[in-house]
């Protein structure tokens, strides 16, 4: 198997070719990290702890900010606005705050859910703030300043929201659940549904794949992405199946679809890098750690943030 450094300048195009940049330093933070977040504009980093504290570091100084806020989390939930200016972040309960990033000062709050919310999107036009909680996403018209005004819900029926996705043009929410089943022996699968948020209609693929652990869009929203213990390609238009792959060591947990290629990165630290239309393999790597606990790709493509199961640092890797 080929190394990455011998493709991924050709396979990942210009906007990584001759960008040398300096990978940002260590950050270094006094409790365990649950969550990072990165601006949209790759210059700062967002991270929950397990405390509760939503904290904002300067990538290029490894300093840390300022503290917008602290509850106590026990899903630690924290999503930037498209344009940079707020934070989205959600708690314990079924609340949901919204805060200017520059001083931390909510411009929104909503109570709408009666569980706790375990996932936030922002689509990508800024204008829609995707919540779900364990039965029914929500979604919210968000200012920085006024009410939330509800656009749309939808209830879950016998399934668990477990991630949100949105079309790079904002027209369309992918939503990945858990659907169980009680007859004839109790068992469960997942699914990815596809919300066309101004029509109010749905497409259901047929995924019926227990170890799906993440779903992206193409970047012209042709396709999508679901990975994990399987990569599979889907139509976003008609559900249907393009093709398949089997991981060969472990299963995929974080996915990012740049150009033609799919990078796919396990807790384990393997990363591959696919075709993204036929799921071959083009090249592996290893990211310099073990039993990652969360991983977040920089918005441009080029810089992965990653924390060690327990661990109170973030690390930085850039591809070659």
């Amino acid at each position: 198997m080929h190394s990455t450094s011998s493709f991924l300048p050709g396979l990942l195009g210009p906007a990584s070719a001759g960008r040398q940049r300096q990978l940002p330093p260590p950050l270094h933070h006094p409790q365990r990290v649950a969550t990072l977040a990165w601006s949209p504009d790759n210059t700062h980093l967002a991270l929950v702890d397990i405390r509760g504290q939503v904290c904002l570091y300067d990538c290029a100084s490894g300093q840390r900010e300022r503290t917008l806020h602290q509850f106590v989390a026990a899903l630690p939930l924290c999503c930037w606005s498209p344009d940079g200016r707020a934070l989205a972040t959600a708690t314990r309960g079924p609340g949901l705050w919204v805060r200017e990033a520059s001083t931390g000062r909510v411009t929104l709050y909503y109570q709408g859910h009666r569980q706790q919310i375990r996932h936030l999107a922002w689509s990508p036009d800024g204008q829609l703030l995707a919540s779900a909680d364990r039965s029914s996403v929500h979604l919210l018209a968000p200012a920085l300043t006024g009410a939330a005004r509800v656009h749309a819900t939808h209830a879950l029926q016998r399934e668990h929201s477990l991630r949100l996705a949105w079309s790079p043009n904002g027209t369309h929410l992918a939503l990945l659940t858990s659907v169980r089943w009680h007859l004839p022996f109790f068992s469960f699968s997942k699914r990815v549904q596809i919300w066309d948020v101004s029509r109010g209609q749905w497409l259901v693929m047929q995924t019926q794949d227990r170890g799906i652990s993440d779903v992206v869009w193409s970047p012209d929203g042709r396709f999508i992405a679901t990975v994990g213990q399987t990569t599979c390609i889907w139509s976003a238009r008609t559900g249907q199946l393009i093709t398949r792959a089997q991981e060969p060591d472990s299963e995929s947990c974080w996915a990012y679809w740049r150009g033609d290629t799919l990078i796919l990165l396990s807790r384990d630290g393997q990363l591959r890098v696919l075709h993204a239309l036929t799921a071959t393999t083009l090249a592996q790597d290893r990211v310099p750690g073990k039993h990652l606990s969360c991983a977040a790709w920089s918005p441009d493509g080029t810089t992965l943030a990653f924390t060690m199961t327990g661990s109170h640092t973030v690390s930085f890797w850039r591809l070659p």
